[in-house]
């Protein structure tokens, strides 16, 4: 599996399959199961993260970022984890207006990243068959 599935602006995640296949074990149907609990868990994550950020609860957001964070390590390995870095020392140094911005980048990244992980699922369970 060599597909990366491009993305469309430098701050949009690209997915690299092969890096995701490789973190997966090389086992297709390990990364079956990560890609529906990423696509199960991720809006939930996004949902505490959002919350606790509005409600200006730092401490609660810095919880909630960890465990967005641990949806999102097996699939990305650039932007969306860069920027969650950024937010989370945003978070701790409390710098409210920094916050806003990160978790704003970060929730695009996500939301792009979404559609790339069902199209990841759709390559694993329809295997490519040679043209005769």
């Amino acid at each position: 599996m060599t597909t990366h599935i491009e993305a469309a602006s430098p701050h949009i995640i690209a997915l690299d399959c092969d890096y995701v296949l490789n973190h997966a074990g090389g086992d297709p149907e390990l990364l079956m199961q990560l890609c529906r609990t990423f696509l199960d868990e991720l809006p939930l994550r996004m949902v505490q993260l959002h919350s606790a950020i509005a409600d200006r609860d730092l401490h609660r957001a810095g919880c909630a970022l960890l465990q967005l964070q641990s949806c999102i390590m097996v699939f990305d390995s650039g932007h969306a984890s860069v920027t969650a870095e950024r937010l989370e020392n945003a978070i701790r140094d409390r710098r409210s207006r920094q916050v806003q911005r990160q978790w704003a980048r970060l929730e695009v990244q996500l939301r792009h990243l979404v559609p790339q992980v069902q199209r990841l699922m759709l390559e694993i369970a329809i295997p490519r068959t040679t043209v005769q």
